[in-house]
């Protein structure tokens, strides 16, 4: 069960982060997360690997002047990166990584920590347990519910009309647009740290170990598995499931929540970031900075 990476790679800098190109599995981006202790502040970069004769080869490191929490594609070409200075970057990857847009949606002091890509817009939460949504089109914001968490959300997505968030405080709420207010809570044992709508329910990860089935009508948890680490990322692929376990490295999860495949050698530090595109799945670990394939 516990596989064999097919190529291992250390990185620049620490990872937290990995997003296949849309159009080509052979391309990843990792974002990167820089703490200097001796000033309290922050960096990250976005560093480029192309799959080459099996092993990932560093193209491009492109160095930013804040750390980088999340990445996501917004279309074929185009990503957003989550900064520790409350913005958003706007970049295109072409033969070069170029800088379209920087937005700021928070004040400077907040970290964004996640970014969640919907039909026609995005969500964008933050350190503060704010919550914002940014109009995937024009990237302006078109609404921030403030303090929606007592303590840092880490997670936000999109089902049927609604907003769920997950936050430190051990809470999954359920956000109503329409009067701009959290409708309904689920508790966990610890933070929240992972939200997907998947196969008719709704699925939730946590600090507490625990990834959890949830019922969406009645808002309440029907299964839990403990997987060993921290549920930090729930990555789908058709009946699949990439799980990012933190301080377990990551696992391949079946429709049932079953464990079917262990991806842990060589991760000896935090693993948060994981990526699948068709054959293409890595998996990423943060001070150790190990990017691997499998």
């Amino acid at each position: 069960m516990d596989q064999d990476p097919k190529s291992t790679k250390i990185s620049l800098g620490p990872p937290c982060c990995l997003q296949f190109s849309p159009t080509d599995g052979s391309v990843l981006l990792a974002g990167t997360y820089t703490l200097h202790k001796e000033n309290g502040t922050r960096t990250g970069s976005i560093e480029r690997y192309e799959l080459q004769t099996g092993e990932l080869i560093l193209t491009e490191e492109v160095k930013v002047e804040s750390a980088i929490l999340d990445l996501k594609f917004i279309d074929p070409t185009r990503f957003i990166t989550a900064q520790s200075t409350g913005n958003i970057m706007l970049w295109n990857l072409g033969k070069n990584i170029e800088l379209l847009r920087n937005v700021q949606i928070f004040e400077e002091d907040v970290l964004v920590t996640s970014i969640t890509i919907g039909d026609d817009q995005l969500g964008i939460t933050s350190t503060t347990g704010s919550v914002a949504t940014v109009s995937r089109e024009t990237l302006q914001v078109t609404q921030i519910y403030e303090s929606i968490h007592s303590l840092e959300c880490w997670c936000l997505n999109f089902n049927e009309g609604v907003i769920y968030s997950g936050g430190d405080d051990a809470k999954l709420n359920l956000i109503d647009p329409r009067i701009g207010m959290v409708t309904r809570s689920l508790r966990h044992d610890a933070g929240v740290t992972s939200i997907l709508p998947w196969k008719g329910s709704l699925l939730s990860g946590s600090y507490d170990d625990n990834i959890r089935r949830i019922d969406i009508s009645s808002f309440r948890e029907v299964e839990k598995h403990n997987l060993g680490g921290g549920v930090w990322r729930l990555t789908p692929q058709g009946d699949e499931l990439l799980v990012n376990c933190m301080y377990d490295g990551a696992k391949i999860l079946n429709s049932d929540l079953e464990v079917t495949k262990i991806l842990s050698k060589n991760h000896t530090s935090i693993c948060y970031g994981g990526a699948w595109k068709d054959d293409s799945l890595a998996t990423c670990s943060f001070y150790d900075k190990v990017i691997q394939l499998w």
